[in-house]
């Protein structure tokens, strides 16, 4: 069974301790496999990016599987403009 998060609008450090505390609070509740889709945020910036890395290792760390799906044009920017693509998986943005 998936538990499925999707964020939307703006994503940048106005809501990075919402994001957070969103991903603590789904890893804490189960341990089913956690699939974040990204295709519906407009903005997002460096602090997204620290917390998907962060629950791409808390997941590994806590043997529950983690994916990203969809990322939107603005997540890819953000990836590209810091040159973080070898932090992401390598099908980040398949989708299922």
């Amino acid at each position: 069974m998936l538990k499925t998060i999707t964020l939307d609008g703006e994503q940048t450090i106005y809501q990075a301790g919402e994001t957070h505390q969103l991903f603590v609070q789904a890893l804490k509740d189960s341990e089913q496999e956690i699939v974040v889709d990204l295709s519906h945020i407009t903005e997002a910036d460096s602090s997204l990016l620290q917390i998907l890395i962060w629950l791409q290792h808390e997941g590994v760390r806590l043997n529950r599987p983690v994916q990203l799906l969809n990322p939107s044009h603005a997540i890819k920017d953000v990836i590209g403009l810091l040159g973080l693509h070898a932090s992401f998986p390598a099908d980040f943005g398949a989708t299922s």
